[in-house]
C-alpha cells in the first residue's frame, strides 16, 4: 500500500506516531563486537579537564608532557601530531564489528556525529536469499551500542545512502526502498533515544532512486536523487517532521551534495564541461542557484568550518585536492603524494580535510586507509585499520573535532562482507 503513494507528497508516518513494531529504538544490539584501541578507557576530550594552572598541578597545552598526558605541543591545533586535548592525533580509540548471522552480510555504509558525541551509523543488512534490509544504530563516544532501530518499511530491499545529524541531535536516515517491484527514495528521522519522529517519500518519478543526503546549518535534510522517468536528478530539502521546505531539477548530473553551515549546500556536476572541467556551484537556502565556477577536480566534497569546500580526488601521481572559497572564487588545484584512493571525506574548522578509501596493494590486496590533510596540503597522519582481511576499504566518514573523534565506517571482506566501525582522534 505504501508504493501507490505519490512520491515527494508529505509524511507518511506523523511526528507523534512511533512508527510500529521495530521502529523504535531498541537498547543495545547483540550483532555488535566492541574492541578497544589505545584511549579506548577514555572519554573524548579527557585532559582538557586538567587545566587548572595552580601550583604543581597538571596542564594540558603547557607543552610539559605530564603522567596522564598522551603528547602536549603547547599549541591550539589539532591534526598535527598532538591535539588540543593531550591526545595523539590519528589514535585508534574503538572498533565495533557489526556481525550478522551465517550466509548473510552486512555494510556500514553511513556515518554521522551529533553535536554531544553521539555517533549514528546506517547498517544494510542482507540475507542469504538477498533481501536487504536499513537499520539506524547509535554508539556513545567509547563505542558502546545504545540502540538500533529498524527501519519503519518492510521493504523488498532497503539500502542506506545517506545518513545526517541536526543540531539537535536527531539523526535522518536516507534509504532507497523497493515497494512492490518500485523503487521508492525515504527519510526516516528519528529522536536521539531511537523513537521514529517521521518518514516521508522524497523525490519525483514513477520511480525514483536515491543517491545521497546531506544537512545544512538550518537543519534541512537534503536530499539527491533520479527520476527513473526522466533520468534527470532532483533535489529535495526537507525538515525532521517531513514537511518540505523545496524542491529543485537541476539542469545537469550531479555527483555530490554537501551541506553549507549558513544554510544551502554545494554540488558538483557528475559530467565534465566543454572545456573539460567540472562545475562546483552553490545553492541557497532555498535551493536557489547563487554561483558555478569550474575546476579540473571531480569526486568528493569537504565544506570546512568557514563554509570554504575541497574538492578530493584520485589522480594518477596522488591525491587531487581542488579548494573554492564560499563566495565561488577558485583558490587552486594541487596534488598531494600518497597511494591512497579516496572515497569518503569530510572537512574540518580549520580548512584540512579526513579522507577515508583505501590502498590497492596488488594481486587483490585492498587495505583501508584513514589519512588528514591539512589546509596547506601536507599530509598530517595517517592510519591503516588492522583487519584480518585481504579486501577492506573505508566507505564513510565523519569528524567533530569539538568532540574529539573521527569515526570510519568500513566494508571488509572475510568469509562474507562485514561492516566496522572505527573511531580515531582527529
Amino acid at each position: 500500500m505504501l508504493a501507490s503513494l505519490l512520491l515527494g507528497c508529505g509524511p507518511i508516518v506523523p511526528a507523534a506516531d512511533d512508527g510500529g513494531e521495530g521502529s523504535a529504538g531498541d537498547t543495545g544490539s547483540d550483532d555488535a563486537t566492541v574492541t578497544g584501541g589505545a584511549d579506548a578507557d577514555a572519554s573524548a576530550g579527557e585532559g582538557a579537564d586538567d587545566t587548572v594552572a595552580d601550583g604543581g598541578t597538571p596542564v594540558c597545552g603547557d607543552g610539559i608532557v605530564d603522567a596522564d598526558e598522551a603528547c602536549d605541543d603547547g599549541d591550539a591545533d589539532n591534526g598535527d601530531g598532538c591535539n588540543v586535548d593531550c591526545r595523539r592525533s590519528g589514535d585508534p580509540l574503538w572498533t565495533v564489528v557489526i556481525d550478522h548471522a551465517d550466509g548473510e552480510s552486512t555494510y556500514a555504509t553511513r556515518v554521522a556525529i551529533s553535536a554531544v558525541g553521539q555517533v549514528f551509523a546506517g547498517v544494510t543488512h542482507f540475507d542469504a536469499g538477498g533481501h536487504g534490509g536499513a537499520e539506524l544504530w547509535a554508539l556513545d563516544r567509547e563505542g558502546g551500542v545504545a540502540w538500533a532501530a529498524q527501519s519503519s518499511f518492510e521493504a523488498e530491499i532497503e539500502q542506506v545512502f545517506g545518513l545526517v545529524a541536526s543540531s539537535t541531535g536527531d539523526p535522518s536516515m536516507f534509504t532507497s526502498t523497493i515497494l512492490q517491484s518500485t523503487y521508492a527514495s525515504v527519510v526516516q528521522t528519528y529522536d536521539a533515544d531511537g523513537a521514529l519522529r517521521s518518514g516521508v517519500f522524497v523525490g519525483t518519478g514513477s520511480q525514483s532512486y536515491a543517491a545521497a543526503s546531506t544537512i545544512d546549518g538550518l537543519d534541512t535534510v537534503i536530499t539527491l536523487g533520479l527520476d527513473a522517468d526522466t533520468n534527470a536528478a532532483w533535489l529535495e530539502g526537507t525538515d525532521q517532521d517531513g514537511g518540505t521546505r523545496w524542491f529543485a531539477q537541476p539542469s545537469a548530473q550531479v555527483a555530490a551534495v554537501a551541506g553549507v553551515g549558513t544554510g544551502g549546500l554545494y554540488v558538483l556536476d557528475a559530467v565534465a564541461g566543454p572545456g573539460g572541467g567540472y562545475a562546483v556551484g552553490r545553492l541557497d537556502s532555498d535551493g536557489a542557484p547563487l554561483w558555478s565556477t569550474t575546476t579540473p577536480c571531480t569526486g568528493l566534497l569537504a565544506v570546512g568550518g568557514d563554509d570554504d569546500v575541497t574538492l578530493v580526488a584520485y589522480a594518477d601521481e596522488g591525491m587531487q585536492l581542488c579548494r573554492v572559497t564560499r563566495d565561488g572564487s577558485f583558490v587552486g588545484a594541487s596534488t598531494v603524494a600518497t597511494v591512497a584512493h579516496a572515497i569518503a571525506a569530510t572537512g574540518t574548522d580549520g580548512g584540512d580535510v579526513i579522507v577515508g578509501g583505501y590502498v590497492d596493494g596488488g594481486s587483490s590486496q585492498i587495505s583501508p586507509w584513514i589519512g588528514r590533510i591539512s589546509a596547506q596540503d601536507q599530509v598530517l597522519w595517517t592510519h591503516t585499520p588492522e583487519v584480518d582481511s585481504s579486501s577492506a576499504f573505508v566507505q564513510t566518514i565523519a569528524a567533530d573535532e569539538g568532540v574529539g573523534i573521527v569515526v570510519a565506517g568500513m566494508s571488509v571482506t572475510i568469509d562474507a562482507s562485514y561492516g566496522y566501525l572505527v573511531a580515531l582522534t582527529p
